[in-house]
């Protein structure tokens, strides 16, 4: 697409939604590595060492609760993440 310039091409066919969730999956996944997959070595922002229904949210302040996922245990932070 010769006739368009070079930032409405970008603009047009990156979608940086996808790239930005792309990049903070990568880092949440190099955090996790370095901290060896210990909850308690997790960064102070993540949710895992913070696994615990009524627990402090760690972005918000709200309260966790504790969910069914697949018949498995999941915790969320209904402030800030939305039911699906």
């Amino acid at each position: 697409m010769p006739e368009l310039p070079d930032v409405e091409i970008f603009r047009k066919y990156l979608d940086t939604t996808a790239l930005h969730k792309t990049i903070k999956t990568v880092q949440v996944f190099e955090a996790a590595v370095e901290a060896r997959a210990d909850p308690d070595a997790m960064p102070d922002g993540f949710l895992l060492p913070r696994r615990r229904e009524g627990a402090d949210c760690p972005r918000c302040g709200g309260k966790i609760e504790k969910i069914k996922v697949s018949g498995r245990n999941g915790y969320m932070c209904p402030d800030c993440q939305k039911r699906q």
